[in-house]
């Protein structure tokens, strides 16, 4: 499948919470409906950002995948700023976050306000 239906999923389930609810109960069953390539569901399995990331899913639904995985903010931040320019950003100059803000997040991660609304904390 690939970036859209991986981002389908992060997007419906950040409007249903009750899809939220099935997903963190039943994964599996849920990934099957959205019909992922294994790759996908490996890459959801492991909470693997980064791939999600350079997959080309939107860097906001990436980033509201937090809440429902229960993934910490900062780790996926910095894994999200590892990966470099997003694909859509690739046909640009576009660099990439700088390395001033990877170096910012690994001192000072995020914290309540905005961060806290986001994953759902």
């Amino acid at each position: 499948m690939g970036a859209y239906e991986v981002g389908k999923l992060f997007f419906d389930m950040k409007h249903d919470k009750q899809l939220a609810g099935e997903f963190r109960t039943n994964q599996e069953e849920v990934m099957k409906r959205y019909g992922f390539a294994e790759e996908e569901k490996d890459a959801i399995r492991k909470k693997d950002a980064k791939f999600i990331y350079e997959l080309g899913v939107n860097p906001y639904l990436v980033l509201g995948w937090s809440g429902p995985l229960g993934l910490d903010r900062s780790e996926l931040l910095l894994s999200i700023a590892d990966a470099g320019p997003h694909p859509t950003e690739r046909t640009t100059a576009y660099p990439g976050p700088s390395p001033a803000v990877h170096e910012m997040l690994k001192k000072s991660p995020p914290a309540g306000g905005w961060a806290r609304g986001l994953s759902g904390k």
